[in-house]
């Protein structure tokens, strides 16, 4: 299910706020909870998988599902796409309550210095206590993680590395970078000044046979 749309945060590699622009905008815990009765009444679903980017943006709104949830007794599981400051233990306890079991989480990188580069504006640390807590309360972890950027150092990847065994994931996505052009679409080169992850195209001479691409759907 998608219950909200877009981002309000701006990570230098995700195209998700140019496509749908940074306002976050989402449907009310009522109108989830009746979507949810009537796909378990005409299918008997057993699960649901919150697709959208950052399903937790409003800690309230998912609080009021969950208490939703918990009164009707629908009996399903369900699964959620976060970021891991956006769910605190007391928000985690009654999302297990409810039913979920599963949090995919984008922690990126296990190196401070690479989610910094990322925008991330999160901290190795914070990722570290998700998962901690999410295992605590039976929620298990898929974890996505972005590798090869050119300016990944070995020591940077050691450190994911670290992370990785420290959280001990359920899932583990790899996701390699592909250089890609500016997310601000069709850009031209000669006049076109480097910002952000996405330069490095520009800066290591990959650009060739780039020029003129759309880069908001880029992959990583």
């Amino acid at each position: 299910m998608n219950t909200s749309r877009s981002c309000p945060l701006a990570c230098s590699f995700c195209t998700v706020s140019d496509i749908w622009g940074q306002l976050w905008r989402a449907q009310s815990a009522e109108r989830i909870l009746d979507d949810i009765l009537y796909l378990k009444g005409e299918y008997n679903i057993a699960g649901v998988y919150f697709r959208e980017d950052y399903f937790p943006a409003s800690k309230e709104r998912v609080y009021k599902l969950c208490e939703l949830l918990i009164k009707s007794n629908v009996n399903i599981v369900c699964a959620c796409e976060t970021r891991v400051d956006a769910i605190d233990e007391e928000l985690i306890k009654i999302m297990a309550r409810s039913g979920c079991k599963g949090f995919y989480i984008g922690a990126e990188s296990g190196s401070q210095r690479m989610l910094e580069h990322y925008n991330k504006k999160i901290t190795v640390e914070q990722i570290r206590k998700t998962c901690s807590l999410a295992k605590k309360y039976g929620v298990a972890i898929a974890m996505s993680l972005i590798i090869a950027h050119p300016r990944e150092t070995w020591r940077d990847k050691f450190n994911t590395w670290k992370l990785v065994q420290c959280t001990k994931p359920e899932i583990l996505f790899m996701n390699i970078y592909r250089d890609e052009v500016s997310r601000h679409g069709v850009v031209d080169f000669p006049t076109y000044t480097p910002r952000s992850v996405h330069d490095v195209t520009f800066e290591n001479g990959t650009w060739e046979g780039q020029n003129g691409r759309l880069g908001g759907v880029s992959r990583h």
